[in-house]
């Protein structure tokens, strides 16, 4: 979990939309790329709908997240 975060994730959580092209990363080096779904920025949560059909739950607290061009 991540001690401290920066204002750049935290602007980027709250202006995240649905739709949204992100790709997303874990301490561990996994990567997920995807479209948001739904977002709570208050507790810096996001789900979107991976490129492999899944849907996933982000957290900023814990995953590295960035907003991606169309893909």
């Amino acid at each position: 979990m991540k001690e401290v975060l920066t204002a750049e994730e935290v602007r980027l959580v709250f202006s995240l939309v649905p739709g949204d092209n992100v790709e997303a990363s874990d301490p561990s080096g996994a990567r997920w790329g995807g479209k948001v779904d739904i977002t709570h920025p208050p507790k810096g949560l996001v789900w979107i709908h991976t490129h492999q059909g899944e849907r996933m739950l982000l957290d900023i607290h814990e995953h590295t997240i960035r907003r991606m061009g169309e893909l």
